[in-house]
């Protein structure tokens, strides 16, 4: 990372300070004398978007931070206390508690929390799991995260985009989906989900991770990229010559059901009621079980879904919360990341220079989503 990027993305005073007092305030409702983070998730967003991963495969990082009500303590093994204090913890006021790679780490733990109660975002010897208090307590993002998603949103666009004007019929899969990765990683963003489907797999399969097949005419390209810890995720079709009309009206109507529940997504609204919009609108364009077939997307921030919407979801729109809706109908699929901030809804995934189709919500808001690129 470059001494300018570092510097406008480094987290603020501010942002720190805001949620270790959040974090310290749970420990309080929770009687707990310590907390201790061992989720790549719960790491990035309590350091300000800092990593704690080796393996990138694994929900786990590779050390973690001890929070007691007045120090804090960064865990590490000999092979990583170099680098984490380093380069990901440097200024944040952590104290390291390093320890033998071929110990482990429960008994430094057990070292500094003596007979204290201690809580955990997992799996720990005679710890409290309180993963999901802490999952809610980054629901809402703060001002600085705004920043670094609006960035992680643009990179992952940029990638998904600029491949699908690039590639060409004969491609395989693979191939495409190469390139949709190295596109994102070369500016540091991972590709945590990249889907790509051609031509009749992407009528057969929801999900279709890459193959040997090669394009001919159609091609539907997934990514979700994680950068900071926040994950941007879109949907694009391409199609080389004219579309058939049967296509396009699918996209036409997955786009109304889209945008739909987009218009739904306010402050305030509840989830199942989003959801239940959106399952009106599947009916009105004449496909009302096909939802069925596909989640249809939820709140996103630091996974690519922090919570699917069902239809008995309760929980409400924060201002500051990201999602990512994600409707399909056999074929087709629309998907983009919005942020919702007071009366507004910013797509922190539209790049503004994709071919759109204006629709319009039931309340008469007019939404613009994502066309098929036509090459």
């Amino acid at each position: 990372m470059s001494t300018s990027e570092r510097t406008l993305f480094e987290p603020t005073r501010h942002e720190l300070e805001v949620k270790e007092a959040h974090l310290r305030d749970l420990m309080g409702q929770l009687s707990l004398d310590a907390l201790l983070l061992s989720r790549r998730d719960t790491f990035a967003w309590i350091t300000g978007g800092r990593n704690n991963h080796v393996n990138k495969s694994s929900e786990w990082g590779f050390f973690d931070l001890l929070f007691l009500p007045h120090r804090k303590y960064c865990l590490a093994s000999r092979i990583e206390a170099l680098r984490a204090m380093e380069e990901e913890l440097a200024g944040q006021g952590f104290e390291l508690a390093d320890y033998d790679w071929w110990k482990g780490r429960e008994e430094t733990v057990r070292r500094i929390v003596g007979k204290g109660r201690l809580g955990a975002d997992g799996p720990f010897p005679r710890a409290l799991e309180v993963n999901e208090a802490l999952r809610r307590l980054r629901f809402a993002l703060l001002p600085d995260e705004v920043v670094r998603f609006r960035e992680v949103g643009r990179i992952t666009t940029d990638a998904l985009e600029e491949t699908a004007r690039e590639i060409q019929p004969g491609w395989s899969e693979h191939r495409i989906a190469a390139r949709i990765s190295e596109r994102a990683m070369s500016e540091g963003v991972d590709a945590v989900v990249t889907l790509v489907a051609t031509d009749e797999r992407v009528y057969r399969y929801r999900h279709p991770i890459d193959t040997g097949k090669r394009l001919q005419r159609y091609a539907m390209l997934v990514l979700c990229g994680r950068k900071y810890g926040l994950v941007a995720n879109l949907t694009r079709l391409v199609h080389f010559g004219s579309p058939p009309g049967e296509l396009r009206e699918k996209l036409e109507k997955v786009t109304t059901v889209d945008a739909e529940m987009i218009a739904c997504t306010v402050v305030g609204a509840v989830l199942a009621d989003i959801f239940h919009a959106g399952m009106a609108a599947y009916a009105a364009v004449g496909y009302p079980e096909e939802w069925k077939q596909h989640h249809q997307g939820g709140v996103a921030g630091y996974n690519g879904r922090e919570i699917l919407a069902l239809p008995n979801s309760q929980e409400t729109v924060l201002d500051g919360q990201a999602f990512a809706w994600n409707p399909s109908i056999r074929g087709v699929k629309s998907e983009d990341t919005i942020l919702v901030q007071g009366d507004s809804r910013e797509f922190l995934t539209a790049s503004g220079h994709w071919p759109t189709l204006e629709v319009l919500a039931g309340d008469g808001t007019r939404i613009q989503r994502p066309d098929l690129l036509v090459r």
